[in-house]
């Protein structure tokens, strides 16, 4: 077991386009390069890199970031949303089989004052790692010192 310290920070609102994936690391780049031949065919701009929302029993989306909205067709399978700015909380070193239980700590070590405000997301430190940051949206509420959790 090893401590880990959660950072807290103030994320912009933002455009993502996502599909469904599997929580491996060949499904999560096949559908990353998916989105990213989407984008391109399109014309989008991407903002960022593609990153996992993790969705409890359902498995994962893997999502990617745009610079501008796109409407998505209902044939190519990708759906594009608008997400809300707000703070988040970020633990560094996670590994996506583990991240569902990590942002369950986390917010137990919150203690009920920053409770979830969305699906925790999954950052791979390098294309194809299982291994990255864990982002967990939390209330405005939450605490804004650092702290630590036993992962």
């Amino acid at each position: 077991m090893m401590r880990s310290a959660i950072q807290f920070e103030d994320r912009e609102g933002r455009i993502v386009c996502w599909v469904p994936c599997e929580l491996t690391a060949r499904d999560m780049e096949e559908r990353a390069t998916r989105l990213r031949s989407w984008a391109l065919i399109i014309g989008a701009t991407i903002a960022g890199p593609a990153f996992v929302t993790l969705r409890g029993a359902e498995g994962g989306r893997i999502c990617l970031p745009l610079k501008e909205w796109h409407p998505a067709h209902p044939e190519t399978g990708v759906t594009v949303e608008r997400q809300a700015a707000g703070p988040v909380a970020r633990l560094e070193n996670a590994t996506v089989m583990d991240a569902h239980d990590v942002a369950q700590a986390v917010l137990s070590e919150l203690g009920g004052r920053g409770a979830e405000r969305g699906d925790a997301e999954f950052y791979p430190a390098t294309k194809g790692s299982l291994t990255g940051d864990l982002v967990i949206p939390v209330c405005e509420d939450a605490v804004r010192q650092p702290l630590a959790v036993a992962v």
